[in-house]
């Protein structure tokens, strides 16, 4: 079960943009922290909160982890940003 993304974008600005950036490309956590000009732990803590909510999916390639929009995510994110309520 989808969780409601709307109050999710709008409680936590922070994984609405980290949502926003993978919607543009599967990352890793370093280069969304890049991105967001914020610190690489609260990007992991945004990231982990994500994937509890089944809204992120991380491939490991050796010592890399990149992270991407599970499937159907991507249009409700989309869809979101465009009604301006996200």
């Amino acid at each position: 079960m989808m969780p409601d993304l709307h109050r999710l974008m709008v409680s936590n600005p922070g994984r609405r943009r980290v949502l926003e950036v993978l919607l543009e490309r599967p990352a890793q956590s370093g280069t969304i922290a890049h991105r967001l000009h914020v610190s690489a732990a609260t990007v992991s803590n945004h990231l982990a909160g994500l994937r509890a909510l089944g809204l992120v999916n991380s491939v490991v390639d050796g010592r890399r982890r990149t992270y991407s929009l599970r499937e159907g995510v991507a249009d409700l994110v989309r869809n979101e940003a465009q009604s301006g309520r996200g």
